[in-house]
């Protein structure tokens, strides 16, 4: 993992650092992709036998199409996010809309596409509870300081 931020937080005697960087290795995002896979099957977002693997990736789960950041705890993946960074981009293949004006200013090519959050939170019922919006927050600093 490439680490962007960190966050400690303390409970008691307990002091723990949540870790917020870009993945790096096969292993972290074999790790990401599960949790997707888990939290969109048990919320019915997605069929799970079309993902036998019990990894949930799509056509732009490649690393020429796609950036992922991800927030860790004690080794574990907690959160994540992927920027698609391809042209156009899906939103502008798959929808109409009128851009914003400020918008406008930007070049095509200098955009990116935010997507698949995930935010699984540690200790929810324990006295180290961490806010989804906390991590969420880090999350989105991370892909903007990639940016």
């Amino acid at each position: 993992m490439n680490i962007y931020r960190e966050l400690k937080i303390k409970s008691g005697h307990r002091e723990r650092v949540v870790s917020f960087g870009e993945a790096s290795t096969p292993e972290e995002l074999e790790e990401m992709f599960r949790l997707r896979f888990s939290v969109y099957s048990s919320l019915g977002y997605i069929n799970e036998e079309k993902y036998p693997d019990g990894l949930e990736k799509d056509s732009l789960d490649v690393p020429e199409k796609s950036k992922y950041f991800i927030a860790k705890i004690d080794g574990c993946v907690i959160g994540c996010i992927r920027l698609i960074t391809i042209h156009p981009l899906p939103t502008q293949i798959c929808f109409e809309f009128k851009e914003p004006a400020v918008l406008e200013s930007v070049r095509p090519d200098e955009r990116y596409e935010l997507g698949r959050f995930i935010i699984i939170p540690p200790g929810k019922d324990k006295e180290d509870y961490l806010p989804r919006g906390l991590v969420m927050l880090f999350l989105f600093d991370t892909a903007c300081s990639y940016c």
